[in-house]
């Protein structure tokens, strides 16, 4: 778990004293990035409890896509590599999915580009529009 409250040390080395400490709480701690990635095999998810009891679906790997034609109807298809990330280029090499990403997909037996549309590490799955 990391935290996002500042830091008790200075510039110069030396630790801020408070005259009330507070230890931390679960609202002010976060997790870990999921970089949720694609993958050929099998989709993998963790079930993680957020704030209040609540369960979070966090996706690691994804494989399909939901991908919405320019015709309008909604078809599911198989992502195949990443192609073009504005967040990173890292992303690409390592195929991370982030919304704004175009990715090849492979619907039936023609393959196209589309751009994702979801939050794939907060939503759990892959919404996409046909480029």
């Amino acid at each position: 778990m990391l935290s996002n409250e500042k830091s008790r040390r200075k510039p110069t080395g030396g630790i801020n004293h408070t005259i009330r400490r507070k230890k931390k709480k679960l609202s002010e701690l976060r997790n870990n990035a999921s970089n949720p990635i694609i993958t050929q095999t099998e989709e993998k998810r963790k079930v993680l409890r957020i704030k209040g009891g609540v369960k979070k679906t966090v996706p690691l790997k994804l494989k399909f896509v939901n991908v919405k034609l320019k015709t309008g109807k909604i078809v599911k298809g198989q992502m195949i590599t990443e192609k073009v990330n504005k967040a990173h280029k890292e992303f690409v090499r390592r195929n991370i999915l982030t919304k704004g990403a175009e990715v090849e997909v492979k619907i039936g037996d023609k393959t196209m580009m589309a751009k994702i549309t979801s939050r794939p590490g907060q939503t759990g799955i892959v919404n996409a529009i046909e480029m």
